[in-house]
């Protein structure tokens, strides 16, 4: 699948492989040395430009639908309707 983590993924280490062969251990494939992806190369995978929230009132209304709400949004205001329900 194009443009994909897989495919990034997939092509990082096979241009590591092809640059540093020289670093596999010689012999058995079984027990041969893998390349690893550090943190840096996910970040840099999964990097994308921040997201703005959309403008929420203070006081969300209950029609509010937390669906077309980025999921720690929803999360945060679900979370604030059940602390202020267990209130009262």
């Amino acid at each position: 699948v194009k443009d994909t983590v897989e495919e990034s993924i997939y092509k990082l280490n096979r241009s590591r492989s092809k640059s540093n062969h020289h670093s596999f251990i010689n012999g058995n494939t079984k027990n041969q040395d893998q390349p690893v992806l550090t943190l840096k190369d996910v970040e840099s995978l999964l990097a994308r430009a921040p997201l703005t929230a959309p403008e929420i009132d203070e006081n969300p209304t209950t029609n509010t639908n937390l669906r077309d709400l980025p999921p720690s949004v929803a999360a945060a205001i679900a979370a604030e309707r059940r602390h202020n329900e267990q209130r009262t």
